[in-house]
């Protein structure tokens, strides 16, 4: 296959998705900045003294900017994705399928293809696939998600 043929125009739920991975993660990081910085600087002004309370903005700061770090790159991907708006085709053979089950939350679901990283997807498409069959995958590189499978 040519590259041409390598890759699909996004549907407009997938660029739907990928806008809100891309732009709310900085909106939300900015209020929760702005919450920091203005409780911190009050409390800095309220007990000037206090080398604990000093430590403890300074040490809460710099895993806040971690956390900011993270969330951005994964904002910026989603951002590339969709900047490009194709997602990438390649047949491939199912070799294996997981779900993930965490305590609170909502299970995710992931495939593993022969020649692909494991990719999450979502449940309409983990229920119709079988291991060992060889599929045409739809998917995003860059964060890993499965869109679609489909036999060839």
């Amino acid at each position: 296959m040519n590259s041409a043929a390598n890759t699909r125009p996004l549907t407009v739920e997938q660029a739907n998705w990928l806008r809100v991975n891309a732009f709310l993660p900085p909106f939300v990081l900015l209020g929760i900045l702005f919450f920091c910085v203005a409780s911190s600087a009050c409390l800095l002004t309220t007990f000037p003294g206090a080398p604990f309370l000093v430590g403890f903005v300074v040490a809460a700061s710099v895993i806040l900017l971690a956390v900011a770090a993270l969330a951005l790159l994964h904002a910026y991907r989603n951002y590339r994705e969709l900047r490009d708006g194709v997602a990438q085709m390649r047949i491939a053979r199912l070799n294996g399928k997981r779900r993930y089950k965490p305590s609170r939350n909502a299970p995710r679901y992931y495939l593993r293809f022969e020649g692909l990283d494991e990719l999450e997807t979502l449940p309409e498409t983990f229920e119709k696939l079988s291991e060992g069959n060889t599929y045409t995958v739809i998917y995003s590189a860059r964060i890993r998600r499965c869109w679609d499978a489909e036999t060839p």
